[in-house]
């Protein structure tokens, strides 16, 4: 309907135009008359619409010629303004006419993301879409806002075949954000060229038709001729290989340096291990065999226990038992004997800076406790207690 309409008014514009030709050739004839009055010469000028009529004194009257092209002006205008109203009037608008599941495209079209549409009725529908508003979805309106569109793109360059357009004045694709969206095609477009190491992201200059992007620093090398382009790309590479080449050198002195440091730590706490095992009493480290005979018990006796505590997830037969290591005639040797035993001599096979001392107390009397429990594994715990009470701390002595 629209395109019969377009060619009815370009047949009435033509007919206007050639009826203003045939109007302004009567009065385009120059008749040239000599002082002595006789007709020198009648000189005919092909006639068009912008032709200036000119008439000498004796010639058509000027105000009628006037009246006649004020006329067929005003008849052009007249037709220009109808193809306008009619060309303004070709995108359909939302109507209470459009089916609903018309109007449910259409709000698909202006937000991808719309839920709950197969629920609302045709009001809803038009409340929400406004009546009276252009028809997203249409051909009319996409052609006009691709115009629109193609208007913002003033930049030539030598990376693209088209001309290219500022992101920040292009709208998101449709199919990311919807024809409704306030987002702008930089906030969600990447650089299409991304030169490895040199790309930006961003995108500096877009191209709607092609759904291409360039960022800042591909479109610099990219507009660059040929020769050039190799020589700035071969420069930036070998800087950038240079830079990651020196990083790593870096990298490898820190992890030696690093490396060599812990292996210096390492050494120092051996020897001082070693230099406190060398400090403790042989009588600590190997007591004799009077000191290990459990029926021949000393004044002290250290005892040992290991065994998963009451928590519920191990299975759990009471209190583990108590086993004797030592006895002592002092409690200052015994106390020693504790830390000793708790340290070298643990279940896990530990060393002394890897346990992890929950608690180590002197208690009543003077004897000291010292316990261990790792996450998830049993308690381990030495002490001291005079010998005479030993035999009845795991079952009263039975």
């Amino acid at each position: 309907m629209i395109d019969a309409l377009q060619k009815k008014i370009k047949a009435e514009t033509m007919r206007i135009q050639n009826k203003k030709i045939a109007k302004a050739s009567s009065a385009t004839t120059l008749i040239n008359v000599t002082s002595k009055g006789d007709a020198q010469s009648i000189v005919s000028q092909p006639a068009c619409s912008n032709v200036a009529t000119k008439v000498t004194s004796s010639s058509v009257p000027k105000a009628s010629i006037d009246v006649k092209s004020k006329e067929t002006t005003a008849q052009i205008r007249a037709v220009d303004s109808v193809f306008e109203s009619i060309t303004k009037q070709s995108i359909p608008i939302i109507s209470k006419t459009m089916t609903i599941t018309q109007l449910k495209e259409e709000c698909r079209v202006r937000d991808p993301r719309a839920k709950g549409l197969s629920t609302m009725k045709k009001a809803q529908l038009l409340e929400i879409l406004v009546e009276g508003s252009e028809v997203e979805g249409s051909r009319q309106w996409k052609k006009k806002k691709e115009q629109e569109i193609l208007q913002k793109h003033v930049h030539k360059s030598l990376c693209h075949h088209h001309l290219l357009a500022n992101p920040r004045n292009l709208p998101a694709p449709s199919n990311v954000a919807g024809s409704r969206s306030h987002k702008k095609r930089f906030e969600c477009a990447v650089c299409d060229v991304n030169h490895q190491w040199l790309c930006d992201k961003t995108p500096y200059r877009s191209c709607a038709l092609c759904d291409f992007d360039i960022c800042a620093a591909c479109y610099e090398i990219e507009s660059l001729p040929s020769a050039e382009k190799e020589l700035l790309l071969k420069c930036k590479y070998d800087r950038i290989k240079k830079d990651q080449e020196e990083r790593a050198r870096k990298y490898r002195e820190q992890q030696q340096e690093l490396q060599e440091r812990w292996r210096r730590r390492e050494e120092e706490t051996q020897r001082r291990i070693e230099a406190e095992i060398r400090n403790i009493p042989a009588l600590i480290k190997c007591p004799p065999p009077a000191n290990l005979d459990p029926d021949n018990k000393l004044k002290f006796s250290v005892w040992t226990s290991c065994g998963y505590e009451h928590d519920r997830w191990h299975s759990y037969g009471g209190p583990p038992r108590k086993e004797f290591n030592s006895s002592h005639d002092t409690l200052n040797d015994a106390n020693q004997r504790v830390e000793y035993v708790f340290y070298y001599k643990n279940p896990w096979g530990l060393k002394k800076e890897e346990m992890q001392v929950d608690s180590d107390t002197i208690k009543s009397k003077g004897v000291r406790l010292m316990t261990s429990r790792p996450d998830d594994s049993e308690r381990w715990t030495v002490s001291v207690l005079p010998s005479i009470a030993f035999d009845y701390i795991n079952d009263g002595g039975r």
